[in-house]
């Protein structure tokens, strides 16, 4: 088990579920995923990276101003801004495990892109990013012509 910066910090309840969280995840994939953590001036980090390069690594934060962020995707969209609240706490927990589990998709096209994460209980949660030129607007009905892919579990 890698070494764990944050085993003598004095963790709230929230960061304390996204700690156990990555500590879970390397009890469950072993090899087949690293969980690095770390702290700064903004907050504390996990980045979950998996082996298979066809499968969807994640970042979440606790940023010490009180908010959280999940990150996943290769494309400008997949950032989750929430509130440290315990059901936001539960969305993290809820969306790594799907992400470990493949069911994730991310539609790309020039500029944008839709991360969908497939929760457990079948719910879908999208998030959409874009990095365009001010005052340019994607085209129309984007996600029917751009390129989707289905990404693997870690296992």
């Amino acid at each position: 088990m890698p070494d764990n910066p944050f085993a003598d910090a004095d963790l709230d309840a929230i960061e304390q579920r996204l700690e156990d969280l990555a500590t879970d995840l390397e009890a469950q994939f072993g090899n087949a995923v690293r969980v690095q953590r770390s702290e700064s001036a903004i907050g504390k980090t996990w980045t979950l990276t998996p082996a298979n390069d066809r499968a969807l690594g994640a970042v979440w934060i606790a940023f010490h101003a009180g908010d959280l962020q999940l990150e996943s995707g290769r494309g400008p969209g997949g950032r989750w801004e929430l509130s440290r609240t315990s059901d936001h706490a539960s969305f993290i927990e809820q969306a790594v495990h799907s992400i470990a589990a493949g069911r994730v998709t991310e539609t790309t096209a020039r500029g944008r892109s839709r991360v969908t994460i497939t929760l457990p209980d079948g719910t879908p949660s999208r998030e959409t990013g874009s990095v365009t030129p001010a005052g340019c607007l994607p085209l129309p009905l984007w996600p029917r012509w751009a390129d989707t892919r289905q990404y693997e579990p870690y296992r």
